[in-house]
């Protein structure tokens, strides 16, 4: 069994059924693409991009960026963009992803948990 240690992401590299889905499997190809995917994750669970990232210790540049990257990875826009205080929605490639994903949202680990009290995380 492979695991990463900086996301906490486990699977066995050569079982089919440990191993995540074909959608999220450029993702999690890296340990970047598994800490990209579990910003998309986090901040969906929120209304909007500024209250996850204030809530989470998030740099919105830096939330912005992780995304960007992950779509780019995985092809397909994740989100609808609008201008704040819009509500953050996913786009329906997105919320396939969400779907996929939620399986294995808890290997993926929370932002909240590494980042810990008052301090912001890196990227």
């Amino acid at each position: 069994m492979h695991v990463d240690e900086s996301s906490g992401w486990a699977f066995r590299r050569s079982s089919r059924s440990a191993s995540p889905p074909a959608i999220l499997r450029p993702a999690t190809d890296t340990s970047a693409g598994r800490r990209q995917l579990r910003v998309f994750l986090s901040i969906m669970h929120y209304p909007t991009l500024r209250r996850a990232c204030d809530d989470l210790g998030l740099r919105r540049s830096t939330a912005t960026a992780q995304i960007k990257r992950l779509e780019t990875t995985l092809g397909e826009p994740l989100f609808v963009r609008a201008k704040p205080p819009a509500p953050t929605k996913a786009t329906r490639f997105g919320d396939a992803v969400i779907a996929a994903a939620s399986p294995f949202a808890e290997r993926l680990g929370s932002l909240r948990r590494s980042a810990g009290p008052g301090k912001r995380l890196s990227t």
